[in-house]
């Protein structure tokens, strides 16, 4: 048996379990909570302390989501889940990047927003075009193809089935589908075979969107106003003070006595 570590509910554990049914591999998941991704334990089994990892058989670990799924896809190459041939094998790898170096930020801040997410309206508004985009591109390769690579369900299809799930269950209703009708049938096919009913359940698609409920928004710092420093006053000019001329000395009445012949060093 292959175990994946990770909380029952995820998307990139949940698509390993429907590869190995493809696969005809025995996949099942360890639940598992976020408080474990601090435990020694659990980082001894993936040091990034993030989820899924897989404990192989040998009791070896595996992860990434999308390296376990092309790990498994290589148990029985004749299942065809990597494709034909290698130029088919290089067409998967292109989708998986594809997913990832694409898809998946879009779309998580595209549809976040349904499920509560307080993504800034500005970068909602950006993801969803682009979604959008991302979409009519699957959408026009669907257009002449049942499946993305070759004619024959691989992992590109498992890993991006699983990821538009919660889309086309809970956002994508009627009107948003008439823009991607074929990325709508190709989902149809395959929600509704074995290997994925065994995962997901029953199939049905959105009738109404989640009403989007307006979330605060994080709130932009404002940088106070710094007031204007108040320049200081030049330091007054003192007036010099008047300096007062010196006054008349007043006569001493004994000079006015006519001079006289004695002399005082004389005197004994």
């Amino acid at each position: 048996m292959h175990k994946i570590y990770a909380p029952v509910y995820l998307i990139l554990a949940r698509k390993a379990v429907v590869a190995g049914n493809y696969a005809g591999v025995d996949v099942q998941i360890v639940h598992q909570t976020y408080d474990q991704l601090k435990t020694k334990e659990y980082q001894a089994k993936n040091p990034n302390a993030k989820f899924p990892v897989m404990e192989t058989p040998e009791g070896k670990f595996i992860w990434e989501s999308n390296a376990i799924l092309r790990y498994i896809a290589r148990l029985d190459k004749s299942k065809g889940l990597y494709g034909a041939d290698i130029l088919e094998e290089t067409l998967v790898d292109q989708w998986l990047d594809w997913t990832n170096g694409e898809l998946v930020q879009n779309y998580f801040k595209a549809i976040g927003q349904h499920a509560g997410y307080p993504f800034p309206k500005e970068e909602i508004k950006v993801a969803d075009g682009k979604l959008r985009q991302l979409l009519k591109q699957l959408d026009d390769i669907l257009k002449i193809n049942t499946y993305i690579v070759g004619n024959k369900v691989t992992i590109a299809d498992i890993a991006i089935a699983s990821l538009l799930h919660a889309g086309f269950r809970f956002v994508f209703d009627e009107k948003y589908r008439k823009f991607i009708a074929n990325v709508t049938r190709w989902y149809e096919n395959l929600m509704t075979q074995e290997p994925f009913t065994k995962e997901f359940g029953r199939f049905y698609l959105c009738q109404k969107a989640i009403e989007i409920h307006d979330l605060p928004q994080p709130k932009k710092e404002e940088k106070k106003k710094e007031e204007p420093k108040k320049q200081a006053s030049a330091p007054k000019k003192e007036e010099p003070k008047k300096v007062e001329e010196p006054k008349e000395k007043e006569k001493n009445p004994l000079d006015l006595l006519p001079p006289t012949n004695f002399n005082f060093f004389d005197f004994k």
